[in-house]
């Protein structure tokens, strides 16, 4: 699979793995819009590693997440 990063100025989000993507470099984003596909894992399940920085410093992507 293949890495999306996504620039919000200060912030930046990063998805991987990912194919099928539906994006190309430089396109505006908007908040639930499919970007690709996630990449099975061995096990047949999809998983998606979902990283978020401000600037250089890596966050915690849990406390970024939308919880229903």
């Amino acid at each position: 699979g293949y890495s999306v990063m996504i620039n919000h100025g200060d912030f930046f989000t990063i998805y991987e793995p990912v194919e099928n993507i539906t994006i190309k470099e430089n396109d505006k984003v908007r908040a639930n819009q499919v970007l690709g596909t996630m990449v099975l894992n061995l096990e047949g399940t999809p998983e998606l590693l979902f990283s978020i920085y401000k600037n250089d410093k890596k966050l915690d992507p849990e406390k970024w997440l939308y919880k229903k």
